[in-house]
């Protein structure tokens, strides 16, 4: 009887061919007999294997080792109470869901309840016939299998979800530590432009003083220094306003303060401000604003700033005695804002390139007007950052019209009056 000692495992065939997990029962039984009965009553099952355990001492121990889906259990063995045995099955951690069937010589209500009670699955007569001890095997085992399929299930998705947090923790503190570098960027920035501002301020103030006499009779060659210099000041300013600007949007902290503002208005004041550039160089700037008022929600401030952007653009790469137009039209859902030049015109191949930041149009123009390659690039964010879009019109032909035009959405609270 030394064989049935053994695992006999079974493993089965599908009907296409593949393998079956093959359930395994493990009995506990002090009479080897009854260890061969069982065997052979469930040897016709190709799906299930089986383990003999003769000594109870040993059976935990067993367990642990054979993994069974279905322990038979007898109740009644020398030196070793069956309940307790029962008991310390239910203790272990291996076989604490493993469905365990009784066995009893005799039908006992009493047996059954204490049985039930301590943790049974099912209880049998032994020998129990052929058909019914299979049945219930496989209906036990069958139910093991899929608990141990639901419970690597649960542990496989418990540790993925370990696993994500961690990387959504990782890429946290990751997006924590750019933002903290994007900040500290920004504030470089803007400490360095404000350190800036107030010497080229002076260098501005100065040279008005000069220019209006303040310091005396200027000689023709003095006044024409003065000019450079203070033509110079007023280039570094751009340019500090311009990297400060840009610093704000390329951190990310680019905000819009909207209000109710007249878009009319703000149009000419844009346009007012843009006048003495325009009348240094004798150039025409034409207004096309309708009377009355159009009131948009927008942050003015930085609306305007993109404006006098496209305008400043204007008159850098428009020639003495050119022509600058400003105009507005608008519906009830969108205004259209336009600013035209007769200069030296955008190639089409380039104008994909103009709002890419420290771009610069190539040219003897380009080079002649100066500049930072940041005010279409803010002047495009600002435009995004109110829902609008931004695009231009060129034929690339020096003098032709060339265009800008700014597309923003009208709020339903705006109201327009004429």
């Amino acid at each position: 009887m030394s064989e049935i000692a053994e695992s006999e495992r079974v493993t089965g065939s599908t009907a296409d061919g593949s393998d079956t997990t093959a359930g395994m029962v493990l009995l506990v039984d002090d009479q080897p007999f009854v260890g061969e009965a069982v065997r052979r009553l469930l040897a016709d099952q190709p799906d299930i294997a089986f383990h003999f355990c003769v000594d109870p001492r040993q059976a935990v121990d067993t367990a642990n080792s054979v993994r069974p889906t279905v322990i038979l259990l007898d109740l009644v063995m020398p030196g070793v109470d069956g309940l307790e045995l029962l008991q310390r099955f239910r203790a272990n951690a291996d076989t604490r869901e493993t469905p365990i069937i009784v066995l009893s010589t005799k039908e006992d209500s009493r047996v059954k309840r204490d049985a039930f009670a301590t943790g049974a699955s099912d209880y049998l007569i032994k020998l129990p016939d052929r058909v019914e001890l299979q049945a219930r095997v496989r209906y036990h085992s069958n139910a093991c299998l899929n608990q141990r399929r639901r419970n690597e299930i649960a542990a496989a998705l418990r540790a993925s979800q370990r696993s994500l947090a961690e990387r959504v923790s990782e890429l946290q503190a990751a997006l924590d530590e750019i933002e903290q570098l994007q900040r500290a960027k920004a504030d470089f920035y803007s400490m360095v432009t404000h350190d800036l501002r107030n010497p080229a301020g002076n260098v501005r103030v100065a040279t008005k003083m000069l220019l209006d006499g303040k310091g005396g009779e200027l000689t023709p060659r003095q006044t024409q220094l003065v000019e450079i210099a203070g033509t110079a000041g007023e280039k570094m300013m751009r340019l500090i306003t311009d990297y400060l600007d840009f610093a704000k949007i390329d951190g990310g902290y680019l905000r819009l303060d909207r209000e109710s503002v007249d878009l009319y208005a703000l149009l000419r004041r844009a346009a007012a401000t843009i006048e003495p550039q325009v009348g240094l160089k004798r150039q025409h700037l034409l207004l096309s604003i309708p009377d009355g008022v159009l009131m948009a929600d927008v942050d003015a401030s930085k609306l305007e700033q993109s404006l006098e952007n496209l305008l400043s653009n204007a008159t850098k790469y428009t020639p003495e005695e050119g022509t600058i137009t400003l105009s507005i039209e608008s519906d009830d859902m969108r205004s259209r804002i336009t600013v035209q030049d007769t200069g030296a015109g955008i190639d089409p191949a380039h104008q994909s390139s103009l709002f890419v930041k420290f771009h610069r149009l190539p040219g003897q123009a380009t080079r002649a007007a100066g500049g930072t390659g940041l005010g279409l690039l803010i002047a495009k964010e600002i435009v995004e950052g109110h829902d609008g879009v931004i695009s231009v019109q060129s034929t690339g032909v020096a003098g032709e019209t060339t265009t800008f035009i700014v597309e923003l959405p009208l709020r339903m609270s705006s109201l327009r009056t004429n």
